[in-house]
C-alpha cells in the first residue's frame, strides 16, 4: 500500500513536470515528499523501492500526458497558456520580506529574456540532449523553478516533449543520463544551500518564477483580443483555484 501511494504521488508530480509554469518540486512539497526524497537520496541503496515506485509514477504520467499537452499547446496555445499561467501565479509570494528586490530582480531577468536573443535550440545530438537532461535535473530539484517554462524560453518545449514519444531512443537515453548524472552530483549541494540559506534561496527562486511568468504572458499578448479576453481571464482563475485547492 505504501508503494502504491508513492506511485500515485509520482503520477501527480509527473503531470506537474510537463505543464508549463508548474514546478514538479513544488508539487512534491505540496504532497509532503520533497524533503523526504532529499533525505532518502543520500542513502539511495536502502531506498531503491521508494524511488522505483515514485519514479515509475512520474515516468508513466510524462509518457502518457506529453502527447495531450503538446496537442493543446499547438492547437489552443492562448487558452492552454492562460490556464497554466493561472497555475503558476499561485506560487508567487509577494508577501515575502524581499518583495521589492524580487520584483526588481524579476524585471532585470525579464529584460535579459526580451533583449538578449536566445536562439531556438534544436535537440539533434547526444550532447545537447544531455545538457537538457542537466537542466531538467536542476529545475526539478529546486522548488519553484519550472523546467517547462525554461524550455519555452529557450524555444524547445515541443522538442523535449517529443523525446518521450520514443521516436529517437538515443536522444532520450542521453537526456535521462543527463538527469541521473547531474542529480547525483548536485542534490546534496542543493539540499545544503536550501537549508543554510533558506530565505535568500527562496527569494532567488521567486525572481526566476516571476520573470518566466511575465515572459510567457508577454508572448501571449499578441493573441489576446476583445473576443477571447473573458475566456483568458476565466481560464487563468481556474488554474489559480485548482492549485489553491491542492495546497
Amino acid at each position: 500500500m505504501k508503494y502504491l501511494i508513492l506511485f500515485f504521488k509520482g503520477v501527480i508530480i509527473g503531470i506537474g513536470k510537463i505543464i508549463p509554469g508548474v514546478s514538479g518540486a513544488h508539487i512534491a512539497m505540496v504532497l509532503n515528499v520533497y524533503e523526504e526524497c532529499l533525505f532518502k537520496f543520500s542513502n539511495i541503496k536502502e531506498n531503491i523501492g521508494y524511488f522505483f515506485a515514485m519514479g515509475m509514477g512520474i515516468l508513466l504520467s510524462i509518457v502518457l500526458m506529453s502527447p495531450l499537452i503538446l496537442y493543446l499547446i499547438r492547437n489552443y496555445y492562448l487558452f492552454t497558456m492562460s490556464f497554466f499561467l493561472g497555475l503558476l501565479s499561485k506560487s508567487i509570494d509577494l508577501n515575502d520580506k524581499y518583495k521589492v528586490k524580487i520584483i526588481i530582480g524579476a524585471l532585470l531577468v525579464l529584460l535579459i529574456y526580451l533583449f538578449v536573443r536566445i536562439p531556438s535550440i534544436t535537440i539533434n545530438n547526444f550532447f545537447i540532449s544531455f545538457i537538457f537532461g542537466v537542466i531538467e535535473a536542476i529545475t526539478s530539484l529546486i522548488p519553484g523553478i519550472s523546467g517547462t517554462a525554461t524550455y519555452m524560453v529557450l524555444g524547445c518545449y515541443d522538442e523535449v516533449l517529443e523525446l518521450f514519444s520514443f521516436s529517437n531512443l538515443c536522444l532520450l537515453l542521453s537526456f535521462v543520463i543527463g538527469i541521473i548524472v547531474s542529480s547525483l552530483l548536485i542534490i546534496n549541494g542543493i539540499s545544503c544551500i536550501l537549508k543554510k540559506y533558506g530565505e535568500v534561496s527562496k527569494g532567488i527562486i521567486q525572481v526566476f518564477m516571476l520573470s518566466s511568468m511575465l515572459y510567457l504572458f508577454i508572448k501571449m499578448v499578441p493573441f489576446i483580443t476583445s473576443y477571447n479576453l473573458l475566456s483568458v481571464i476565466c481560464l487563468g482563475l481556474a488554474g489559480y483555484t485548482i492549485i489553491s485547492i491542492i495546497e
